[in-house]
C-alpha cells in the first residue's frame, strides 16, 4: 500500500515578505506559478502574489526566566 504524506496547505499561515509579516488566505496550484492570496498586516492590504520569496518566521525562543537572586561576586 502507497500511501502519501498529506500535504498541509498555506492557508492561515503566517509568512515573512521582505521582512513584515503577512498572513496566506488563499493558496493555489495549477499549472504555472504558485500563487496565494495575502493580507499584508500593516496596510490591511489583499495582495495576489507567487509563493516565492515568502518564508516561515523563526521560531521565538523563550525569555530567560530569573529566579529572583542576584549571583554573589567572591572576590
Amino acid at each position: 500500500m502507497n500511501v502519501r504524506p498529506r500535504r498541509r496547505g498555506v492557508t492561515g499561515r503566517i509568512y515573512i515578505e521582505r521582512g513584515r509579516p503577512v498572513l496566506a488566505l488563499l493558496g493555489w496550484a495549477g499549472r504555472g506559478p504558485r500563487n496565494v492570496l495575502i493580507l499584508r498586516w500593516e496596510s490591511g492590504e489583499l495582495v495576489v502574489r507567487p509563493f516565492r520569496g515568502l518564508r516561515r518566521p523563526r521560531p521565538q525562543l523563550p525569555a530567560p526566566v530569573s529566579d529572583g537572586h542576584r549571583a554573589i561576586d567572591a572576590s
